[in-house]
């Protein structure tokens, strides 16, 4: 690519730039991986009146310009943007609402999604202890959005970590695939996946899970940001904190 931009480099930069651009370590730099990094520095950000410095235009024009230019902006913020807190109420409330519009609007374009999600679990630290209770269970829940603008929350996955859990270590290694989001459009799935964590009995697993299920705790986990090309094929590394349902750790 250096070539065909005709930019000379030796040995050592070509290391650097590599190392800079190059996501999938293949030796190579994509187009794709170019831009990805690139984009943090070329993305809009919202105007004012007063950045628009040309007298030839009246403030009446400067301020509809102002306005057709943020909420453009606004827009795609929601939907082309995933880099935000998941554990931030308000800014997920925004977003929910923001995105609803764009469907009623009909203007949330598609995305489709071109592969597989797994949530793999690893090594929880400082799980609460309930007592008589031995059987982590667990509660993926997903939300989407439909066609008529209203947001459907019946995405649940439910399942047991372990059967055999060790407080001393810890140690989680379950696997969940998510196999329904395959060729759905990303835009119309809701931002986070909540996972709510319950202790079980195990005179109760393999009847009614809920019956005297204790809960320990939830995280909210981002993901649509993984649909990037450069993270194809690879885990995405999140550490995340364990709270209750006020959020707090």
């Amino acid at each position: 690519m250096l070539e065909i931009i005709k930019i000379n480099t030796n040995q050592q930069l070509r290391r650097i730039i590599l190392a800079m651009f190059d996501a999938n370590k293949d030796g190579k730099i994509s187009k794709q991986e170019f831009t990805s990094k690139l984009s943090r520095y070329t993305r809009k950000a919202p105007i004012t009146t007063q950045q628009i410095e040309s007298n030839l235009i009246s403030q009446k024009d400067k301020e509809e310009l102002v306005e057709m230019f943020n909420e453009e902006y606004r827009e795609k913020l929601v939907y082309e943007n995933f880099d935000f807190d998941p554990n931030d109420r308000e800014e997920l409330a925004r977003r929910e609402a923001e995105t609803i519009e764009l469907v009623k609007n009909g203007k949330l374009p598609t995305r489709a999604i071109q592969g597989e999600f797994t949530v793999h679990l690893l090594n929880f630290e400082n799980l609460p202890r309930v007592e008589g209770k031995n059987i982590c269970m667990y509660k993926l829940k997903r939300s989407f959005f439909t066609d008529q603008a209203t947001v459907d929350h019946r995405r649940d996955i439910v399942g047991f970590m372990t059967r055999t859990f060790s407080w001393e270590e810890a140690v989680m290694n379950k696997k969940i695939p998510i196999k329904d989001l395959i060729n759905q459009n990303l835009h119309m799935q809701g931002d986070t996946m909540l996972l709510q964590l319950f202790m079980i009995e195990e005179a109760v697993a393999k009847g009614d899970v809920y019956k005297n299920a204790t809960f320990v705790g939830e995280l909210r986990i981002r993901y649509k940001h993984v649909t990037d090309e450069d993270k194809k094929n690879n885990w995405e590394h999140q550490q995340l904190t364990l709270t209750d349902e006020d959020k707090k750790v």
